[in-house]
């Protein structure tokens, strides 16, 4: 009989000293997942800021484009607007220079007769 008490102390020590490892192992093992999950959470909010700044760059980036193209049509759109008024006045000018003037002889060349007797201008 003192074998089997002395069987049963030491499974109870056994058994006492896993029961109390078990807890600081559960902590342990409890403070090693909030650590990876507190890593985790760090390198989300490098990964969002590391985001944020890639897009806030490439607004900037598409925002100078918009510009350029702005000020690239409005350019266009003017030398666009000088031609055009250009092309009216050579168009004019042409027009002018296909109407006929109508000038009296007199005021043309003095009145010369050819041998005939007809008047040219």
């Amino acid at each position: 009989m003192f074998c089997q008490f002395r069987y049963f102390f030491a499974l109870n020590d056994s058994l006492l000293s896993l029961l109390a490892n078990k807890p600081s192992k559960l902590q342990e093992l409890e403070f090693q997942i909030r650590e990876e999950i507190q890593s985790l959470r760090q390198e989300q909010e490098q990964i969002r800021t590391e985001l944020l700044g890639v897009q806030q760059q490439e607004n900037w980036q598409n925002q100078m484009r918009i510009s350029e193209l702005e000020d690239r049509l409005t350019r266009l759109t003017q030398n666009y607007n000088r031609l055009q008024r250009r092309s009216l006045q050579l168009e004019q000018n042409q027009e002018d220079s296909d109407s006929p003037i109508l000038v009296s002889p007199s005021e043309n060349k003095p009145n010369r007769t050819n041998e005939r007797g007809i008047n040219r201008f």
